[in-house]
């Protein structure tokens, strides 16, 4: 092999891994941010089957906004699996918050357990988990106050026998009593980033571009700024039990 042959070669590899030592941190970042917004993705396909989980437990548990958390902490489980065994304390204030059994293994419950802090939990950043809003939007008090009915000591929006009652709208409520038997939630879950580069990121392009926070909630900025990403679900469902004013 002549001597210029060799120079060439030499030449191209040298070449070669120049190129490759340029592309390597947009190559890097590329795939950080496919796994990371794969994640967000994910999520968000999680927590719309979560917020309907919610608002189910909503139905047919008066509306209770207890219920409902439990409801959208059971759908949050995929999120928060694992098989370490859960701390008393973290089972026992989940277990006394929902009004229905859990069943299943102690890696179950350990999922739960966290799931439900972050429900529970409406500071974004004060959790590892992440933190959520959750809003009842229908029924409102003054439907409350327009249909609601007192039985048995309990003041309630009657759920019996709405195919025959009289759909005419009330003026204070600008509803009728079937529309205030539907149950509406809106749901603001500050999803924690993963990925650490990428978290850093989108932090930094958050607290740096106004527009990005102007067009947020007080929740949704708090998201950004403390590392998250505000994942927002809404979701109404038929309630199949009287509505209970909400009492948190």
């Amino acid at each position: 092999m002549r001597p210029a042959q060799r120079m060439t070669r030499a030449h191209a590899r040298g070449q070669s891994m120049v190129e490759f030592i340029v592309i390597l941190p947009v190559l890097l970042l590329l795939t950080l941010g496919i796994i990371q917004f794969a994640q967000i993705y994910i999520a968000k396909n999680t927590l719309d089957l979560a917020t309907f989980e919610g608002v189910r437990a909503g139905t047919l548990n008066n509306a209770k906004l207890g219920a409902i958390k439990c409801g959208i902490a059971q759908g949050l489980l995929p999120l928060y699996g694992g098989n370490e065994t859960p701390s008393a304390s973290g089972t026992t204030k989940a277990a006394l918050a929902c009004e229905f059994a859990l069943a299943g293994p102690l890696r179950y419950i350990a999922a739960f357990s966290k799931a439900f802090v972050a429900v529970d939990n409406p500071v974004p950043g004060a959790s590892d988990y992440g933190a959520m809003d959750v809003n009842i939007l229908n029924p409102t008090l003054a439907d409350f106050d327009a249909f609601g009915e007192t039985i048995d000591n309990q003041q309630q929006i009657p759920n019996s026998r709405l195919m025959w009652r009289s759909t005419t709208i009330n003026n204070s409520a600008g509803m009728n009593i079937q529309d205030a038997n539907l149950l509406m939630i809106r749901v603001q879950y500050c999803y924690p980033m993963d990925v650490w580069f990428i978290k850093q990121i989108v932090q930094g392009l958050a607290i740096g571009a106004d527009k990005m926070i102007d067009n947020q909630t007080t929740f949704g900025t708090e998201c950004y700024t403390s590392g998250g990403v505000p994942l927002v679900a809404q979701t109404t469902m038929l309630m199949q039990s009287p509505a209970y004013p909400p009492s948190g």
